[in-house]
């Protein structure tokens, strides 16, 4: 963070090394006399966020809620607020204050803290830190409150966030072992039976530990269901969590049905060759947590996915929390997150981190669609050949849509063609280029059509260098005509969509490298308030495709 006194950020020559971590100048705080181990009952009137009537500061939770813990838990939140243009002096504020359960600590400025991630790794994060201790068991919840500087500007409150202190980190643990015996309450053959029998007891904070290395999918919970915690699991030896292969769009989806799973540590990958995005099921239940694990695409980032990209515009549905992760080879991966921290993002394509509410601390490289996917391949010629003067091809609708329409005329008459990207028309055979040239050939009529490459659908279908769009009648009578599929994959760092991200948004202390794409495209369409955007370096490649331009990126 140059000029900031805290030693973090991007020079030429030396750089200056940072500070020391020091816990120790954390402040403790643990919950006021009122409380009985009810979340809120310590707080004689609970904190309230002001309704919004001018700029507020932008903060944001650097910690996943619903932690359990023993003795301590170190909380942070990033905060900050514009000080006159500027954010030289204390981050523009004069102070972040943690509400716990009817005590209050100022945090009087920032700081760098070491937290031990889920791989047992010291990381060092900046922020706002207090320090949670345990006095009693129970549930407790936390508010955070950023005053400005500039007196003009609204204070912002965000929570209540629970943690809970207890004696034990999980009331419940249980093993899985496919290859051993079903051990009732304590070892079961699935990820999915030992989750319902965890279900069944009620379980707030469970544990699951896959004993034994292979393959797992996640059965679904009859019901969805949701503890005061989480429901973690991890891994003693390396394991997988996928699908075995794709069957429907449907069942592609990883859906355990409890909602606030926290996959943990670096012996879980999760494969999305098969799987088309982690479900959570309630928006406003817990969130799933990825919490130092790795996300990749076994069959690597240009996979077509039933002959085309991938149907979702997420891989965690929701808003997830992801730390420390090491994320490759896939699309949208961090996008709709409600944290992003301390994570290595590889070798991806789409975008990265779009409306993700806070994403700090994170590296980013070779983030890239151009080379698998916005291309022009050629795929279908067209000829006509038989006794009238005239005959044309057309197509119309969006790229790579649910529905596109080809038309054919030959003198006075006319045939059209639905084809599309949805399953429904891959089993009414009117998905492949195969299945448009077998309609052209089969009118009967002096069609010829041939295919030149078929593994990619013909909803992508288009001209050379019409970036995928639909394009008016052709003359296929005088010269044969050649359709190329290209698929318009746009890539974003991070976007602000029109429904997405609004308001309350923090990006700092990122590293991004050769991208091609759009690194922080904001788009204020449906407004932007309390955007907080700083430290963050981006690289970006020099290419010389036909869809790499920065014409082409924008649009």
């Amino acid at each position: 963070m140059p000029g900031f006194g805290f030693g973090f950020g991007f020079r030429t020559g030396r750089r200056k090394a940072l500070p020391p971590a020091n816990p120790r100048s954390v402040d403790k705080i643990r919950p006021g006399p009122l409380w009985t181990g009810v979340a809120g009952s310590g707080f004689v009137q609970a904190p309230v966020d002001p309704v919004r009537v001018t700029a507020k500061p932008a903060m944001r939770l650097i910690t996943p809620p619903n932690q359990y813990f023993t003795r301590n838990l170190l909380v942070g939140v990033i905060a900050g607020a514009n000080d006159g243009g500027t954010l030289l002096d204390n981050l523009g504020l004069q102070k972040v204050i943690a509400h716990y359960e009817g005590q209050s600590v100022e945090i009087l400025a920032p700081s760098y803290q070491e937290i031990a991630d889920a791989n047992g790794i010291m990381r060092r994060y900046f922020g706002w830190w207090i320090m949670l201790t345990r006095s009693a068991s129970g549930h407790a919840n936390l508010y955070f409150e950023a005053v400005p500087k500039d007196a003009s500007m609204q204070t912002r409150i965000i929570g209540p966030w629970q943690f809970s202190p207890q004696t034990a980190l999980h009331d419940r643990q249980v093993e899985v072992a496919p290859s051993q015996p079903v051990i009732d309450g304590a070892r079961y053959q699935s990820i999915g039976a030992a989750l319902s029998f965890l279900a069944q007891t009620n379980a707030q904070n469970p544990a699951i530990t896959v004993i034994e290395g292979g393959v797992y999918d996640i059965a679904p919970l009859s019901a969805t269901y949701q503890g005061r915690g989480y429901c973690k699991i991890s891994a003693q030896v390396p394991i997988t969590i996928g699908k075995a292969g794709y069957t429907t769009d449907s069942a592609a989806l990883l859906r355990p049905r409890w909602d606030g799973v926290r996959f943990s540590g670096a012996n879980i990958t999760i494969d999305a060759r098969f799987v088309s995005a982690l479900y959570q099921e309630v928006p406003t239940g817990r969130q799933h947590w990825l919490d130092g694990i790795t996300v990749t695409n076994s069959a690597g980032r240009y996979a077509l996915w039933r002959g085309g990209t991938r149907p979702l515009g997420h891989f965690v549905r929701n808003n997830a929390w992801f730390t420390e992760c090491t994320i490759n080879a896939v699309s949208n991966p961090c996008n709709n997150a409600s944290l992003v921290r301390g994570c290595v993002l590889d070798g991806g394509y789409a975008d990265v981190v779009t409306d993700a509410a806070c994403v700090v601390h994170s590296s980013t490289n070779d983030w890239d669609s151009s080379d698998g996917w916005t291309q022009d391949v050629p795929s279908l010629t067209i000829a006509y050949t038989g006794a009238e003067g005239t005959a044309t091809l057309a197509i119309s609708g969006g790229n790579d849509s649910s529905s596109r329409t080809i038309t054919a005329t030959w003198g006075a008459n006319s045939a059209s063609f639905t084809v599309g990207n949805t399953e429904a028309l891959m089993s009414a055979n009117r998905y492949l280029v195969s299945d448009v040239a077998a309609w052209l050939n089969g009118l009967g009529v002096g069609f010829a059509a041939t295919v030149i490459e078929n593994t990619r659908r013909a909803s992508a279908l288009s001209l050379v260098g019409l970036k995928g769009a639909s394009f008016a009648a052709r003359d296929v009578k005088t010269a044969p005509l050649t359709l190329v599929t290209m698929f318009d994959q746009h890539t974003d760092w991070f976007q602000q969509n029109i429904a997405g991200m609004l308001e309350n948004c923090i990006l700092a202390n990122n590293v991004a490298t050769n991208l091609v794409a759009q690194n922080i495209f904001i788009t204020a369409t449906g407004g932007t308030k309390d955007f907080l955007i700083f430290n963050n370096a981006f690289d970006n490649k020099v290419i010389s495709t036909t869809y790499g331009n920065n014409a082409h990126l924008s649009s």
